[in-house]
């Protein structure tokens, strides 16, 4: 009988051990709820969490980057190695603590390699890179009792199981969805790249799930909105821990949860809340920004010509220009080419009609954008010849009122620093006429019609024949006038010498014979009209300021070097007092005892 007892005891201890490896296996494939003291020894469903502090992650972080920086790079892996081991080791999924056994030198080789392969393909493989990262490192993180040397199964092995392009479609939605949404969306997309990025993520053969909602995490991420806009942005700075401690709050070993991620839940709210976006903030953009993208259209259409062609570049470019920018005031226009600088694209004035007045304007490229000047009312076009610099020009010609004008040369408005000046004319200003004729040259106007834009450009452009578009000529009696104007521009003719108008100042160092003058102070004007103007002030003498005139005396003045009778220049004063001066030298004054030179 004690036998037979002996053998019931051994027999209800083998069934014993084998119900509790029963319950060992079932609790090891999913959860079983049990009640009592070997529950507690079988399992417990431990939490995940991050428990690094904020200044040793921002440490490890800028550490990081001083170290890539000065490196220039190549110490990447390492500062990657270094940030990653203190995130890992701060970390735990359902209690169990997880270590991270990646080196930099692991990485190195790879790093350079990967970097030889961005310059060949020109940029292109940097996408492959996120990818390549996140396999590397998830294969050298583990949990803290893990020990390689002993666990040789594949199965156990810690690996990324995702491929490439579902990682980057996953990441490129994500990358969407925040941008198209200002920012508003980035839970959504942050959800949705993490669910594929840990539900694709096994550590020693343990599966990972990701069980956070996109509603828990927007009420996060508008009080770390908030948190940042109090703190002026400082909250910023431990955001991302923030996040971190979110992520692995929802990170645990699969199976374990009753709460699953909703991924239709997240797509929707992202869609409802675009939606909204849409409808409050479009008309308002729209109204903003309309006048800023029809510059920038009017800007690129005439950069790159749409529909428009005329055979040249800088034809279709005015015509562009023409069409978005006059035509949407006018329906017509006329045109002239006028190829102020000789160059490949000529300049074009363009004259119409704008409220009643008469409007003319230069346009011209400058670094192939069309520039235009600004309105001159009131004006014409026309072409003046320069006595002094022997030179054609274009002008604009604003009549100020009706005695008086000023002629604005169209180089000025193509070079600001052009050394040419406006030319103010009066009808009694007679250095006008001497020094300016105008051209007699009949410049064409070409009417060009918002209706017909492309033939009526076509015909000008066509017409212009580069320099020999408009051929300048000259009558005879404009030459004659010319001639004649250059001679009297010299000056007054004494013998071979001239003197030009303007003013002289008598100087007393040229002689020693007028050291009893040295106190006095005499000016003469010569003016184009005859007249002359002397001025006297002296100390021993009384001051004279007056008008005179002056003429030639053939003979009259002796040359003691040539024993000749030259010429002599005399001024009359109106008491009757004649000055008689010799004229040796262009613009010099001299009659032996007063000697006066131009004043520059």
């Amino acid at each position: 009988m004690s036998s037979t007892k002996k053998k019931s005891n051994k027999m209800g201890k083998v069934n014993k051990i084998k119900t509790e490896k029963t319950k060992k296996k079932d609790v090891s494939n999913k959860p079983v709820e049990l009640k009592g003291e070997t529950a507690v020894k079988i399992f417990v469903l431990g939490e995940s969490n991050f428990d690094g502090s904020i200044l040793g992650f921002l440490l490890w972080k800028i550490l990081g980057i001083i170290v890539t920086i000065i490196t220039f790079g190549l110490a990447y892996p390492f500062a990657l190695c270094m940030s990653y081991n203190y995130r890992i080791k701060h970390t735990s999924i359902n209690d169990k603590r997880l270590k991270f056994d990646g080196y930099g030198y692991q990485l190195l080789g790879s790093w350079i390699f990967y970097w030889l392969l961005i310059i060949i393909t020109f940029g292109l493989f940097i996408i492959f890179i996120p990818y390549i990262r996140t396999k590397w490192l998830i294969k050298h993180t583990h949990f803290e009792d893990y020990k390689k040397e002993t666990d040789t199964d594949d199965n156990n092995k810690s690996k990324f199981t995702g491929n490439f392009i579902s990682y980057f479609g996953w990441s490129c939605l994500g990358i969407f969805i925040t941008i198209f949404s200002f920012g508003i969306l980035f839970p959504a997309a942050l959800c949705l790249m993490d669910n594929y990025k840990i539900s694709h993520t096994v550590y020693d053969g343990q599966e990972l799930e990701f069980s956070g909602n996109v509603w828990s995490l927007f009420l996060n991420w508008i009080k770390w909105i908030v948190l940042s806009i109090i703190t002026l942005g400082i909250y910023t700075i431990i955001l991302k821990v923030s996040i971190i401690k979110w992520e692995v709050k929802h990170t645990n070993k699969k199976g374990l949860v009753k709460e699953k991620f909703n991924i239709k839940e997240t797509l929707t709210i992202p869609l409802i809340i675009s939606l909204i976006i849409m409808i409050i903030t479009i008309p308002i953009l729209s109204n903003i920004l309309s006048g800023h993208i029809d510059k920038l259209k009017e800007r690129f259409e005439y950069i790159i010509p749409d529909e428009i062609y005329t055979g040249q570049d800088w034809g279709n470019k005015y015509a562009v220009y023409l069409k978005h920018n006059i035509f949407d005031k006018v329906d017509q226009v006329k045109v002239a080419i006028v190829n102020i600088d000789d160059n490949k694209h000529p300049e074009m004035v363009i004259n119409y009609k704008d409220k009643k007045e008469d409007i003319y304007r230069l346009l011209y490229m400058e670094n192939k954008i069309v520039n235009i000047s600004k309105p001159y009312k009131n004006s014409t076009l026309t072409i003046l010849y320069s006595v002094d610099t022997e030179e054609y020009n274009w002008y604009f010609y604003k009549l100020k009122n009706i005695d008086s004008g000023v002629y604005i040369p169209l180089k000025k408005l193509l070079n600001s620093k052009s050394s040419l000046k406006n030319i103010s004319y009066h009808k009694d200003n007679q250095k006008f006429s001497n020094k300016y004729i105008t051209a007699n040259v009949n410049v064409k106007f070409q009417t060009i019609r918002k209706d017909n834009i492309n033939n009526d450009m076509s015909d000008l452009v066509g017409s212009y024949e580069g320099d020999n578009y408009i051929t300048y000529e000259m009558n005879e009696n404009a030459r004659n006038t010319i001639s004649s104007i250059k001679e009297k521009l010299k000056g007054i003719k004494v013998g071979n010498n001239y003197l030009s108008y303007g003013v002289y100042k008598f100087d007393t160092s040229q002689s020693e014979k007028t050291k009893t003058f040295a106190e006095d102070d005499e000016v003469l004007e010569l003016k184009e009209d005859g007249g002359c103007h002397y001025s006297r002030s002296s100390k021993v003498s009384k001051e004279e300021n007056t008008d005179c005139t002056y003429e030639l005396a053939e003979g009259r003045y002796y040359n003691q070097e040539t024993k000749a009778k030259d010429p002599a220049f005399i001024i009359k004063l109106p008491d009757g007092m004649q000055i008689s001066y010799q004229v040796s030298v262009n613009n010099r004054l001299s009659d032996g005892w007063h000697r006066l030179i131009l004043k520059k």
